[in-house]
Parts: structure tokens; sequence; C-alpha cells
């Protein structure tokens, strides 16, 4: 992501009281390592991947997929069902990219939900 949208979405998610910005990625970082380490509900990244970490990248510019991991012994597996779905942030609101933000870390799969309570971002 270039450095001057993700200084602009770091300004204006920093305003927010309820949302904590937990880090921010250059080119080349690992993004996904870093959300998971700082134990961040949403990652936001430059659409299409920017080069960065080579999964996000996979996860971003191909078609949805669904992933099936399963555990060593092979007794037991665990879905995860990657859908990309459109988020409006050119709404009246100036707020609105901190309110897509609540909407999908309290529901990543349900648009319009309400958030209160204070996690990284």
């Amino acid at each position: 992501m270039p450095e001057m949208l993700r200084t602009i979405i770091g300004d204006l998610l920093g305003r927010e009281r309820d949302l904590l910005v937990v880090g921010a990625s250059g080119k080349g970082d690992d993004a996904l390592g870093q959300a998971r380490t700082n134990e961040a509900d949403v990652l936001i990244t430059h659409d299409r991947g920017s080069g960065g970490s080579l999964c996000l990248d996979q996860i971003l510019s191909a078609s949805p997929i669904s992933i099936l991991a399963i555990s060593d012994d092979g007794r037991t597996a665990e879905a995860v069902s990657l859908a990309r779905r459109p988020v409006a942030l050119n709404g009246s609101s100036k707020s609105r990219l901190a309110d897509a933000v609540r909407e999908i870390a309290e529901h990543p799969t349900e648009p319009g939900a309400a958030w209160g309570r204070q996690r990284p971002v």
C-alpha cells in the first residue's frame, strides 16, 4: 500500500476512540504474520496484493477459495472460506472507513452490525 494512503488510513482510524491501530506493514513485510502477532481483528491492505506477502497476494488476486486444514494425526480438520464482498467507503459520512472496520471486526460475513468495544485493527 502506498505510504501516503497508509498514513491517511492510520490518521482516520486513530481518531476513533473505540478502534486501536496496532501496526502498519511496509512493502515486503509479512502483513498476515504481523496481524496475528498483534492479535488484530482486521487487516487493512492494498487490493490485489502489493508484492508483500506471497500468501496474502494469492488470497487477494485469485477467485474466492476455501481452505481445509487437516491435523497432523489426520483425525480432525477445520475449514476456512475466503470470499470477497464489496464494502462501500464513499458514503456521505466522514467515519465510513471506521464504520466498515467495526462491521467487519464484529461480523466478518455480516455487514451492518453494531460494534462498541475497543479492538485492535
